[in-house]
Formats: C-alpha cells, structure tokens, sequence
C-alpha cells in the first residue's frame, strides 16, 4: 500500500494533483492507496495549536461516509491555511470530524508529538481529475443512448478516511502570513 503525500497551496491544480494520486504502474494498477494532504489546516484546542493533516483514498461504491459537498475548489478557497477554533468547528463536516477525534482521545496520548485519529466514519469529499475531463457528451444512434458520457463539471468521489494533528506554538501563527482564523460568518 502506497502513499502519496504532499502540500498544498491556493495555486495547487487540482487536476494535476488528483491525477498523480490517480496514476498507474505498466501493469495498469493505481500506485497509490492513499492520499495525504499536509498540514492544510490549523484548529485550536485547549489552548494548544494543531497543524492537520488529512488522509484520504478512493471512496468506492459500499463505503458509508458523511455526505458532504466539499469540493477541492472549495476547500482550498475557504478551509486551506485557515485556524479554526472549537466554537466554528461546525464549517465544515471535515474540521468538525476531526474535533470529534480529537475530544475522543485519551489523556496518555497527549504527549505524543503528532497523534493520528481515524474517523469513524469519512467525509465524503469531490475532486476533478483527468478522466472527469474527458469523453464529454451523450452519443445517440437516432433517440438510443448508445454512449453516456462525463458532464462539464464533474468529479469523483474521495473520502477523508483520518487526520494527523501535530502540535505546533501558537507563536508559529505570526510566521505564516497566508494563515488567517476563520470565523463563523466566513470571513477570514
């Protein structure tokens, strides 16, 4: 089981990311099982400040998730580089899964310089990729669909399957400049 990981930025092409995520060997297997997204986002907790990491993998058909409709477009618009505290951990069911987790946790392993939870149950999360790009358009023979083809805009189903928080000084926050607080009207 392999796993990609890499950071992420506002000029990350999703398509190009997806697409190395998606990539095969000469045999035509995936490369890789699992998706990492580095330190994407911030939460505060208890007064300590966690960096979050999330993993995610293909979601397939019999996988129970919590529906969402958080694209990457989206999520890099409003949850990347973005420090949420408790009191709006409700903006998104992703930030939300992962204080759920993180009050889940027992006293010992809060020593541990980066703890790693595992949802439950994922988050459901779209993403466009290279094969949602192509065969646009329905093909007929007279009134027969005989070829059903992608729509413009659509994607394929991930889901966040856990999130590794690590922690971080809140003196950090001065130093990333991109990095704003979120608040519950969504400004940041």
């Amino acid at each position: 089981m392999e796993t990609l990981g890499t950071n992420v930025g506002k000029k990350t092409k999703t398509i190009d990311l997806m697409d190395a995520f998606e990539a095969k060997d000469e045999k035509g297997d995936k490369i890789y099982d699992f998706l990492i997204l580095k330190d994407v986002f911030c939460m505060t907790y208890q007064g300590s400040l966690y960096f979050a990491s999330l993993k995610m993998k293909r979601k397939k058909r019999e996988d129970l998730c919590v529906e969402s409709s958080l694209t990457f477009t989206e999520f890099k618009r409003s949850v990347l580089h973005k420090v949420f505290q408790e009191d709006n951990k409700d903006a998104f069911r992703i930030v939300d899964a992962a204080y759920n987790e993180l009050k889940n946790l027992k006293e010992v392993e809060w020593n541990a310089k980066t703890i790693y939870c595992a949802f439950p149950v994922p988050v459901k999360f779209n993403a466009q990729n290279g094969s949602n790009r192509c065969g646009y358009g329905n093909r007929y023979c007279g009134e027969e669909l005989v070829y059903e083809g992608t729509l413009y805009g659509d994607t394929t189903d991930y889901i966040f399957i856990g999130v590794s928080l690590s922690k971080a000084s809140m003196i950090f926050l001065k130093y990333m400049k991109n990095w704003k607080f979120y608040y519950s009207d969504g400004k940041a």
